[in-house]
């Protein structure tokens, strides 16, 4: 799992956040994004300075992939 915090002026988005973590496009929609204990439901969902975004991998990936 990726796990990313966002800091003052570096990411705006979900789509942001996945874009700097290098995190495959689908995540959002197969659900496998949170934005602190919230599932993102849209990859224009805001983030805030401090929040923590995880990412995880996708189904059958490796653990240790991306």
């Amino acid at each position: 799992m990726k796990r990313w915090v966002v800091r003052e002026g570096e990411a705006r988005t979900v789509a942001d956040v996945l874009r700097l973590a290098r995190a495959d496009d689908d995540a959002v929609a197969e659900g496998r994004v949170f934005v602190g204990r919230r599932r993102a439901r849209d990859a224009g969902d805001r983030v805030r300075a401090g929040d923590e975004v995880r990412i995880a991998p996708a189904r059958g990936a490796s653990a240790s992939a991306g």
